[in-house]
C-alpha cells in the first residue's frame, strides 16, 4: 500500500506536523507537492486527482497536511486494506464532517461508547449521508470508478472535491464507507490553506464544526478543547440555555422516543 500527504510548498509548518504524526505511528508515506494557484478549489482538486492518478495498481492512503492521527491508525488503515473493505466501495475515510442531525449524534454518541469500551471499530456505509472532509481516504487498486468521475469533473471543476464525490454518491455513481470511531481527525484550531478564499469571517462557526468531528475521534482529548467550548458558550442567554440543555438530553442515554 501506498501512503502520501499532500503539503503546499508554502506551508512548511504544516509539513512538519504530519510528518510527526506520521513517524509516531509507524507510517512511511511520502509527500506529495500539492498544486497551488489563486484558484484554491481548483487547486486542491486536481492535487487530489493527481495524487490517486499515481500507482493505480496498489491501494493508497491519502492525507491533507493537518490531519491527526490516532495510535490504532496504523492497524486500521492495514484491516481496511488487508479485509477486502475496499472492494466495497470506492474510497474509505477514516473520519468524516459529522452534522448538527440530533437522531444521528445520539445513535453516534451510543455506538462511539460501545465501541470504545470493546476496542473495536467499523467500517460504515455513508453513502447516503456523506457530506464532506477529504482529510484521510483510502481508496483501493480497482478505482476505475472513482478516477473516471474526478477525471471527467476536473475541466470544469465547478464543485470542490468532496462536495463533487458527494454528489456522485448521492446519485448513485460512488459508494463512501468510513471507519468509526474516527482513527484520525483534523486540526481544528487551524485556519485554511486554500488560496483565494475571502476573509474568513465563518471561522468560529466552522471551527465548531471542526470540533464536532473531533469529538468521535478515538484519541480525543477533551483537556485540549475546553477554552473552545468555552467560547463557543460565549454571549448565551436564557432561551439559548435552554435549547442547549435539551438538545444535550436528547443526545444522551436518559433521552426516551416518545
Amino acid at each position: 500500500m501506498k501512503g502520501r500527504f499532500i503539503n503546499l510548498d508554502r506551508c512548511p509548518d504544516r509539513r512538519t506536523s504530519i510528518e510527526a504524526e506520521l513517524e509516531r505511528c509507524g507510517l512511511p508515506y511520502k509527500r506529495f507537492p500539492a498544486i497551488d494557484g489563486s484558484d484554491g478549489q481548483r487547486a486542491c482538486f486536481q492535487s487530489h486527482l493527481s495524487v490517486l492518478q499515481q500507482d493505480r495498481d496498489e491501494p493508497i492512503h491519502v492525507l491533507e497536511d493537518d490531519a491527526i492521527l490516532s495510535g490504532y491508525t496504523k492497524a486500521v488503515v492495514e484491516y481496511v486494506v488487508s479485509s477486502g473493505v475496499l472492494d466495497k466501495f470506492d474510497l474509505v475515510h477514516t473520519e468524516t464532517f459529522v452534522g448538527p442531525d440530533i437522531k444521528e449524534l445520539r445513535e453516534l454518541r451510543q455506538s462511539f461508547d460501545k465501541h470504545v469500551q470493546a476496542g473495536t471499530f467499523e467500517v460504515r456505509d455513508i453513502t447516503a449521508t456523506y457530506q464532506a472532509c477529504m482529510t484521510s481516504y483510502l481508496v483501493g487498486s480497482g478505482r476505475e470508478r472513482l478516477m473516471a468521475a474526478l477525471e471527467r469533473h476536473a475541466e470544469m471543476c465547478e464543485l470542490p472535491i468532496d462536495l463533487f464525490i458527494r454528489q456522485e454518491a448521492r446519485a448513485g455513481r460512488l459508494k463512501v464507507g468510513c471507519v468509526f470511531p474516527f482513527a484520525t481527525s483534523c486540526r481544528y484550531d487551524q485556519p485554511t490553506s486554500m488560496a483565494g478564499r475571502p476573509s474568513d469571517n465563518a471561522s468560529h462557526s466552522k471551527r465548531a464544526f471542526d470540533l464536532l468531528r473531533y469529538s468521535f475521534f478515538v484519541d480525543r482529548d477533551f483537556a485540549r478543547t475546553a477554552d473552545i467550548v468555552a467560547a463557543l458558550r460565549a454571549k448565551r442567554d436564557p432561551h439559548q440555555e435552554i435549547i442547549e440543555a435539551v438538545l444535550g438530553f436528547m443526545t444522551s442515554d436518559e433521552f426516551m422516543m416518545f
